[in-house]
């Protein structure tokens, strides 16, 4: 699990700082505004590790990102099916594509995808595509997964011994957003 300390008040108070040979600083405003925007960059980054590792997770349970893996297929194909729930029945496919990624559906995305998806099938398919929130799509899966590995990895930390005697210690606050599972 990577974290780091909070050493920043709310509110936009300064704390003093001490550097290592015991002279006092103080972090000013303008290096407050580069933390808030670092941790932005930080807040939900996934390592390339862990974003295999979920995916292999997912495609494990889910029969559709298992046939997405298989596909050869560009990224933006790809794309409109990470973002698409999948119904088949025989060989019809329909796909329900969440709202924000409309985008992504267009004629020759789906002729890519329905060719794809056929070779690897090994006949014809039929493929719809629709507009909606239902079930849940490779991607939701690879977030929950995400969020339920990090919300283990704050309970871990927060519970741990030596991270109690830190905090008790000097004051410290474990900067929860901060937090990745490994």
């Amino acid at each position: 699990m990577l974290f780091r300390w909070k050493y920043l008040e709310k509110a936009g108070q300064l704390r003093q700082t001490w550097n290592t040979t015991g002279t006092k600083r103080t972090i000013d405003n303008h290096s407050c505004m580069a933390w808030k925007v670092r941790d932005q960059m930080w807040k939900n980054r996934k390592t390339p590790e862990m974003v295999e590792k979920l995916s292999a997770e997912v495609i494990a349970e889910d029969e559709w990102a298992a046939l997405i893996k298989q596909l050869e297929i560009p990224k933006l194909v790809e794309q409109l099916a990470l973002n698409s729930y999948c119904e088949r029945s025989g060989r019809d496919f329909t796909l329900t594509l969440r709202a924000n990624q409309i985008h992504l559906n267009n004629d020759k995305v789906l002729s890519e995808l329905k060719t794809a998806i056929s070779g690897v099938v090994g006949e014809p398919i039929t493929l719809s595509i629709q507009t909606g929130d239902a079930g849940i799509t490779p991607l939701e899966r690879r977030e929950r997964r995400y969020q339920e590995k990090l919300a283990t990895a704050v309970q871990c930390l927060t519970s741990d011994p030596n991270v109690q005697f830190i905090q008790q210690r000097f004051a410290a606050e474990l900067d929860q957003d901060s937090v990745r599972p490994i």
